[in-house]
């Protein structure tokens, strides 16, 4: 029986039906057929063929799209934390691990550090109740209830001013100058802490010297000024008596001495003191002063640090509101996690007060494991933190700089394997023909960009969902196109798919095909002379190629059959539309 598409081929034979009955009425005679075997009218419709034995093929033909195999659409869970890197630009090909973007982690970096810690506090405890707590012990953890209890109260005091500055923008700007003000006043205290620091260690530096040649030779010269102010003393008063002064003249001239002895007696111990090496009280004396400068620069350090930091958060909180919600969304937090701490550590005490039992060993294992779990996860939002490639491909989008806040909606990277061979091809079969297409099936691709190439490939499957397109059923086909870079994705492609192929077979051109009488045959060209008439052979058709078409049985090889020929410009168009 005709299929769809013969019936169609049929149709287009009507009018070599008309045109034989036209023959036959006005006696055409033979001879005309034969003149018509040898082609000699260049604008003929009808021709003399000989059934032939050869290879028929039936392609189904579609048409399809270009595509990639892979595209993914890459982004970040949050658009809470700030771009610090964007490591890859368009059209740069990726290694699958490789790195493309980074977001701020500083947060979560913390998060990580607080749950490994809570992780080592849980196994400790676990080990505690397995072995039971001692005196000591049991000290230790109520100093870690005092201390998270007065972390708890600092926290609860630190949200509500944040509370209170993110409400009031007046008092955020007065927060701002005051924190700016300390911020001045502790790089004062640090400039005056480093200057002593550095004082005390030039002083240290000179005791381990000792004195310089000309801190000696000066002394020694202070020394010789004060024996000379003395002798000269002495000789006023040795005077002053052989004179028989008055008792005042005498006095002062003793004063005098008294005094220039003294002052001779200070400059020659500290002229012994220079030529002295120190001992170790001094060099300890030294160091410990050295030592106290350097925990003075530290703490100022310290308290700049701070201040830096608190003048930040508050110039945030008054510029920014979006950020001064996260900065108040994370002491919130941090006031969380102080209360969850302070409860967790008198929940670790009344455990450790308690004698050991099996139940508070299970619980503590269960702490163990929801610490770890905590703690993964905490990995886990860390890594999230990191856009990596999945696979080896194709940078086609970046939506992002660095700065910015990701949008968790939009994909911030778009990846392909466009640079890789495995391009494919989408194609829309119809309901009449995709049942008789399969996966392996071999492919030929024609495109109008390259008009002088042929591409080849696979089907690799067919959709078992219907699409309907301008109100016709159609099936997706998936074809791969076999390591062809000239194809871009997005190209519109012809594809012929071989659905069946025989050898060694009787075929005849699609053309000779007629029906009469609800029957499928040909029109033979009898060698009895005594038929002058072409004669109606009913035939049995096998595989329908484009041109030409299989019969199972009917016809032996060499039969003459009439062959209906296309004038000229169909011949035109014919070729336009089958030459592949």
């Amino acid at each position: 029986m005709f299929t769809n598409k013969m019936k169609v081929l049929l149709e287009k034979k009507k009018s070599l039906m008309l045109l034989l009955a036209l023959l036959i009425v006005v006696g055409t005679s033979y001879t005309l057929y034969a003149n018509l075997a040898l082609g000699n009218s260049e604008e003929g419709e009808l021709q003399i063929i000989s059934v032939e034995r050869g290879t028929v093929t039936e392609k189904v033909s579609v048409s399809g799209t270009v595509q990639v195999p892979t595209q993914l659409n890459l982004g970040f869970l949050t658009g809470n934390s700030q771009i610090t890197s964007v490591q890859v630009q368009v059209g740069e090909t990726v290694s699958a691990g490789q790195v493309l973007v980074t977001l701020d982690d500083r947060i979560a970096q913390t998060q990580v550090a607080h749950a490994r810690g809570n992780l080592l506090a849980a196994e400790a405890r676990l080990a505690q109740a397995r072995e039971g707590a001692n005196q000591q012990t049991i000290a230790v953890q109520e100093a870690n209830v005092e201390k998270a209890r007065v972390a708890l109260i600092g926290a609860q005091k630190d949200f509500e001013n944040q509370e209170i500055l993110f409400n009031d923008r007046s008092q955020a700007y007065q927060h701002l100058v005051n924190a700016e003000n300390q911020l001045e006043q502790a790089r004062i205290q640090l400039r005056s802490a480093q200057a002593g620091l550095d004082s005390a260690q030039a002083k240290l530096e000179a005791l381990r010297q000792g004195p310089s040649e000309s801190a000696l030779y000066a002394q020694e010269v202070s020394v010789k000024a004060a024996q000379s102010q003395y002798d000269h003393a002495q000789a006023q008063l040795q005077n002053a008596i052989a004179t028989e002064a008055s008792l005042d003249v005498i006095g002062e001239a003793q004063r005098t001495v008294y005094q220039a002895q003294m002052s001779l007696a200070n400059a020659q111990k500290q002229l012994d003191d220079l030529r002295r090496s120190p001992d170790s009280n001094q060099l300890a004396q030294g160091q410990a002063a050295v030592a106290q400068a350097k925990a003075v620069v530290d703490q100022a350090q310290a308290t700049v640090h701070s201040t830096e930091k608190n003048t930040e958060i508050a110039r945030i909180n008054y510029e920014d509101r979006a950020q001064a919600k996260a900065q108040l969304d994370q002491v919130e937090n941090r006031l969380q996690q102080a209360q969850a701490n302070y409860e967790a550590t008198k929940a670790q005490l009344m455990q450790l007060q308690s004698p050991p039992e099996r139940s508070a060993v299970l619980a503590a294992e269960g702490s163990v494991a929801q610490a770890r779990a905590h703690l993964e996860q905490q990995l886990i939002n860390l890594n999230n933190l990191t856009l990596r490639a999945p696979i080896d491909g194709l940078i086609v989008q970046v939506n992002g700089k660095v700065g910015e806040f990701p949008n968790a909606g939009r994909p911030f990277i778009v990846l392909n394997d466009s640079n890789s061979e495995a391009l494919q091809v989408v194609a829309q079969v119809s309901q009449g023909d995709v049942g008789r297409i399969q996966g392996g099936m071999d492919v030929l691709f024609t495109s109008t960009a390259y008009p002088d190439e042929e591409f080849y490939g696979k089907v690799l499957s067919v959709s078992p969902e219907p699409t309907m397109r301008n109100g016709v059923t159609m099936y997706d086909t998936i074809l791969s196109v076999d390591g062809e870079a000239l194809l871009k994705p997005g190209m519109t492609v012809n594809a012929m798919i071989t659905v069946a192929q025989k050898e060694n077979v009787l075929f005849v051109p699609a053309r000779a095909l007629v029906e009469e009488k609800e029957q499928e045959g040909v029109y033979i060209v009898s060698d009895d002379q005594t038929s002058k008439e072409p004669i109606f052979q009913p035939v049995t058709v096998g595989l329908l190629s484009t041109d030409v078409i299989e019969i199972t049985s009917g016809l032996t090889e060499g039969q003459a059959v009439l062959v209906t020929l296309p004038r000229k410009e169909e011949r035109k168009e014919s070729k336009s539309i089958w030459d592949f």
